[in-house]
């Protein structure tokens, strides 16, 4: 499965049939900057940039609840393809010689349109509107089902925790030029819906977990679950993080003729 599931957008196996998606949602989407956006009704969003070659980069992206954070750093991606990402720390309000001294922990995201995710917000405090992806995830009933699950011996993982993946990995690896957006959190469920994609006509899972320093919104392909989740329930999980800065310039719909020339100049596109 890809990222594009977790939001319904499924089917969407090889280039051929991401360019085809991206040729459907054109006359429902709306203009950004060089990206166009097609937001779905059930929250799923895709952010397809564009450039005089055709398209380069269709980008996943749900709005989710909103964090507040301290700005550590803002990069534009390693693929020069209008993407990005930010080094942030949750909760964090003060800094000492730049670095941020009173955060919760920090955490990578990735940005679908870093244009409208200017440097000058580094070293700030921005409220964010992120999202956490499943790649994996496992739901137990209560904490005692949860505590169960925990080995005998050895690290054991609280009922509300958030770990980026940067955490468990060295940081002189000059092989990852990249950092991963990836983090591994555990928390409780205060909302969860089944949700469906109105332009695929498939479901998926929303949620809100409520875990260390905050309430996250994730969402999840159908097949996560035997059911929706229930209330109380602990979902421990390992994400890939997508954010937008929740001032950022929203889309407007673009004109005929630009429309025209993005859905005739779609190319070869890589999957997420």
């Amino acid at each position: 499965m890809s990222h594009y599931d977790n939001i319904g957008f499924t089917g969407i196996t090889d280039s051929q049939s991401l360019v085809d998606t991206v040729k459907r949602v054109a006359p429902q989407a709306q203009e950004i900057g060089c990206f166009y956006a097609y937001r779905d009704p059930s929250g799923a969003e895709l952010w397809i940039g564009t450039a005089e070659e055709g398209v380069y980069a269709v980008e996943p992206y749900f709005a989710g609840c909103p964090q507040r954070v301290w700005i550590t750093t803002v990069q534009a991606g390693e693929y020069g393809n209008g993407t990005g990402f930010a080094q942030v720390w949750q909760n964090g309000t003060e800094a000492e010689d730049g670095e941020c001294t009173d955060g919760d922990y920090p955490f990578i995201m990735d940005i679908p349109d870093i244009a409208a995710f200017p440097e000058s917000t580094i070293g700030t405090v921005q409220t964010v509107k992120v999202c956490a992806f499943a790649q994996s995830a496992e739901c137990f009933a209560d904490q005692a089902a949860y505590e169960a699950s925990q080995p005998e011996e050895g690290l054991k993982w609280a009922a509300q925790c958030f770990f980026p993946e940067d955490a468990f990995t060295d940081d002189s690896d000059a092989e990852r030029p990249y950092p991963p957006a990836i983090a591994l959190f555990a928390g409780f469920v205060r909302r969860a819906e089944k949700r469906v994609n109105s332009f695929t006509g498939s479901p998926f899972y929303y949620c809100e977990i409520d875990t260390y320093g905050g309430t996250w919104s994730a969402v999840y392909p159908i097949e996560t679950f035997e059911r929706t989740p229930e209330i109380g329930s602990i979902i421990y999980g390992e994400y890939w993080i997508t954010g937008r800065l929740a001032d950022a310039p929203e889309p407007s719909p673009p004109t005929a003729e630009k429309r025209r020339f993005w859905q005739k100049n779609a190319r070869q596109i890589n999957v997420n």
